[in-house]
């Protein structure tokens, strides 16, 4: 699998998995923390995206989970705003945090970076895909 994204979110899951998908990467959503384990498991992923507010089991429990498992580049989206969180977030080896439910502005490099390992300051600098709201 290539990317997981993980929010009970319906519309806003499919947006980013529409998005990821018009660039020619494979991307798939769940929308609980139990399909996102079982996914994670089954088919492990090149880049995670995981919401923090999931029906079953809260993101920051599932991404310990994955955590324990693998060191696959997670990509945090909250809509709780706070420093504890992204402080909590971060400790627990997520690699980037935005804001939800508008993430695109800080998603776009976040994804970049994340999928090709490389700086988001150095994916700026040398590509931009990301910039555009559409593929090119």
């Amino acid at each position: 699998m290539g990317v997981l994204i993980v929010d009970d979110e319906t519309e806003l899951a499919d947006a980013i998995a529409t998005y990821l998908q018009a660039f020619g990467l494979e991307a798939e959503y769940v929308v609980d923390g139990a399909s996102a384990l079982a996914a994670f498991n089954a088919r492990p992923p090149k880049l995670v995206v995981l919401d923090v507010n999931l029906p079953d089991v809260n993101g920051f429990e599932v991404c310990r989970a994955m955590r324990a498992k693998s060191d696959v580049p997670i990509l945090f989206l909250s809509a709780r705003g706070s420093d504890d969180n992204q402080i909590l977030a971060l400790g627990l080896g997520v690699t980037m945090t935005c804001a939800s439910p508008s993430p695109w502005r800080c998603c776009r490099p976040g994804f970049a970076a994340c999928w090709t390992g490389r700086d988001s300051r150095e994916v700026f600098a040398t590509t931009g895909w990301w910039l555009t709201t559409t593929p090119t």
